[in-house]
């Protein structure tokens, strides 16, 4: 297995930019045109949030909106649901039932009754690199823990349809296995394809998929784009793109059976305190025609 070790004097901002300094993969490049087109700036930094009027929720469910898409959390299950235009497309009730985490060698997920929430959920508003947003965190202990180990954030951006999701490790973690968030899990009617961008580069190559999720995943996989299948010839309106924002080699994606799943990768066991990783979903419709799938 890898370790990843921080050097002797080196902090986890300083790993982490020691892995952003490799070349941009050609998928990572073509997201960000296409994201450009449809008005979006992806954040390329960790950014750390500028949070204020920070606050614990005192609803029963909140939602997030960012422009065509919206997330939202129900705080007596912590399920979360993804729409778009207004409309279902996945949930949280599959893999790992939306969240997970690891250390000493063990698993902790809401699937197996092992993670437990801290505190309320804590609504804020931020903006970073990639401009205004609000947020929601919910911060987790494994089963008969009081020490926050592991926090998870929906980030929704203004005047964009970006929904972010951020995982941040307050506590140094040894005999990691792996972490899930998001875990998506599809809910809309009709069929999904997905294209997956692949190779040495993440990007030179895709792989396409005539099923939801679909996916192989691994370091070698860049972003997904995610699409009704047009069965008619007439184009659909509205595409979906999935990938690592921090950490593309730490963060990879995951078949999980019946959901698309990101997080840390099984390999990776440890973890440095202050670590972070961001995964983005991007909802579009500027460039369908080139990203329909066909039978």
């Amino acid at each position: 297995m890898m370790a990843f070790t921080p050097a002797s004097g080196s902090s986890s901002s300083d790993i982490a930019c020691r892995r952003r300094s490799r070349p941009l993969p050609a998928s990572r490049v073509l997201l960000l045109l296409v994201l450009l087109l449809a008005g979006t700036v992806v954040p390329t930094t960790s950014s750390r949030a500028n949070p204020a009027v920070t606050f614990a929720a005192v609803s029963a469910q909140h939602t997030l909106v960012s422009g065509r898409v919206s997330v939202t959390v129900d705080f007596v299950t912590y399920a979360y649901n993804v729409s778009v235009d207004g409309a279902p497309w996945f949930d949280s009730n599959g893999d790992s039932l939306g969240y997970s985490f690891s250390a000493d060698g063990a698993q902790f997920s809401l699937a197996h009754g092992t993670l437990m929430s801290v505190g309320q959920p804590l609504t804020a508003s931020g903006a970073d690199p990639a401009g205004n947003y609000t947020s929601l965190a919910l911060s987790w202990a494994r089963q008969g823990g009081a020490t926050v180990e592991y926090v998870t954030t929906f980030k929704a951006y203004r005047d964009r349809s970006v929904i972010v999701f951020r995982q941040d490790f307050p506590q140094a973690l040894t005999g990691t296995a792996g972490t899930t968030f998001p875990s998506l899990r599809q809910t809309m009617p009709g069929r999904l394809g997905v294209l997956e961008y692949c190779g040495s580069s993440c990007g030179f190559m895709v792989g396409p998929h005539n099923s939801f999720p679909g996916i192989s995943g691994g370091s070698e996989r860049g972003y997904s784009v995610i699409t009704p299948l047009d069965d008619v010839g007439t184009g659909v309106r509205t595409t979906l793109a999935i990938g690592p924002v921090l950490e593309h080699f730490v963060n990879q994606g995951r078949n999980g059976g019946n959901s698309m799943c990101y997080g840390m990768h099984s390999t990776f066991e440890f973890v440095p305190a202050g670590f972070a990783i961001e995964t983005s979903l991007v909802c579009n419709a500027a460039v369908y025609c080139l990203l329909t799938c066909s039978h």
